[in-house]
C-alpha cells in the first residue's frame, strides 16, 4: 500500500508538469501560474490522504516528481536555462504552499492564499518581464549606470555620417534592430507607436538603428538603404531608419548583444537606458513628464 502511494504521487506530480508544460508556447507566464495553482491543490489532496506515508516524504516526492522533466537539462545548461528559472521556482513554490496551507490555521492560511495570488499577479503582469529585462539586458527595468557615448555614429541612406553628438540636448531613442530578427519585426510596430506619440516633441528624437551585414559569409551584403527600404516598403512604417555596420565595435561597448535592443540617450549624451521598448516607453514617459 505505501509503495503504491509513493509511485501515484510520483506519477501525478510528473503529469503535472508534463502536461502544463506546452503552456510555455503560449507564455511562462501562463504556465508558471496555472502549474502553481495544480500543484497547489494537489499538494492539499494528497496529504489529506496521507496514510501511510510520512508528509515530509509527501512533499520530497512532489518535488522529485516536478523536478524529474527539466532538472538534468537545467544543471546541464544552467545559463541557458536561467530564462524559465522562474516558472519552476513558481512550480515548487505551489507545492510548497500547498503543504503549509494544509498544516496550518484559518488566519495563517488567509495569508497564504493572499500572498499565493499577489505572488501570481505580480509574476504574470511584471515579475517575468524584470527577469527577463535582467538576464538579456543587465538590469530589471533598463536603467543602467551612465555610460558617456561620444563618437557613436552611422550612416542615413545617402551615406552621410551622423554622431550622436548631432542631437546634444535632446532625448534619442535608438531601436537597434537587424535583418534576420524574426522579434524585431514584431517590435518595431511597438517603436512606430512611440514615433507617432513624440514626433513633435522637440525634446525627444526617435529612430530605428538598422544593423547590417556588410561583409559577413552567407548573408546577402546590404547597404545603408536596406535598413530603411525594409520598414518603408514592407512595413510601411514612417520610423526614420538609420544605418550600421553590425560588426560595428561601438554596438558591444554599448551592450548591444541580441537584438532587439532599444537604447536611450540623456541630453548629454549619455547612455541611461539599455532594454525592451515596452520598458523604454515607460522610462521616457516618466523622463519627459519630470521636464
Amino acid at each position: 500500500m505505501k509503495f503504491k502511494k509513493v509511485c501515484i504521487v510520483l506519477f501525478i506530480s510528473f503529469a503535472i508538469e508534463l502536461i502544463t508544460s506546452p503552456l510555455r508556447m503560449i507564455s511562462f507566464q501562463l504556465c508558471s501560474v496555472t502549474t502553481f495553482v495544480f500543484y497547489f491543490i494537489f499538494m492539499y489532496f494528497v496529504l489529506k490522504n496521507r496514510r501511510p506515508v510520512k508528509p515530509f516524504y509527501l512533499l520530497l516526492l512532489s518535488v522529485i516528481g516536478c523536478s524529474a522533466l527539466g532538472l538534468s537539462f537545467r544543471i546541464a545548461h544552467f545559463k541557458d536555462s536561467l530564462i524559465s528559472f522562474p516558472d519552476y521556482l513558481f512550480h515548487i513554490l505551489g507545492i510548497f504552499m500547498g503543504f503549509a496551507f494544509y498544516f496550518l490555521n484559518k488566519y495563517v492560511r488567509s495569508i497564504i492564499i493572499c500572498i499565493s495570488v499577489l505572488s501570481c499577479l505580480f509574476l504574470y503582469f511584471k515579475g517575468y518581464n524584470m527577469w527577463v529585462h535582467k538576464i538579456y539586458y543587465g538590469s530589471f527595468t533598463g536603467q543602467t549606470a551612465k555610460l558617456e557615448i561620444s563618437n557613436l555614429q552611422f550612416q542615413n541612406t545617402e551615406g552621410d555620417t551622423i554622431s550622436l553628438s548631432d542631437f546634444r540636448g535632446k532625448y534619442v531613442v535608438v531601436d537597434c534592430w537587424y535583418t534576420y530578427c524574426g522579434v524585431c519585426y514584431k517590435k518595431i510596430p511597438i517603436v512606430q507607436e512611440l514615433y507617432d506619440k513624440y514626433k513633435d516633441n522637440t525634446e525627444i528624437v526617435i529612430f530605428a538603428l538598422h544593423s547590417r551585414m556588410s561583409d559577413r559569409a552567407g548573408y546577402d551584403k546590404e547597404t545603408v538603404e536596406t535598413g530603411s527600404d525594409i520598414l518603408k516598403t514592407r512595413m510601411r512604417l514612417s520610423l526614420p531608419c538609420f544605418s550600421i555596420d553590425i560588426d560595428d565595435p561601438m554596438l558591444e561597448l554599448l551592450g548591444v548583444t541580441g537584438y532587439p535592443t532599444v537604447l536611450i540617450f540623456d541630453g548629454e549624451g549619455y547612455l541611461t537606458f539599455r532594454g525592451t521598448i515596452e520598458n523604454a516607453g515607460d522610462f521616457i514617459d516618466k523622463k519627459l513628464n519630470n521636464l
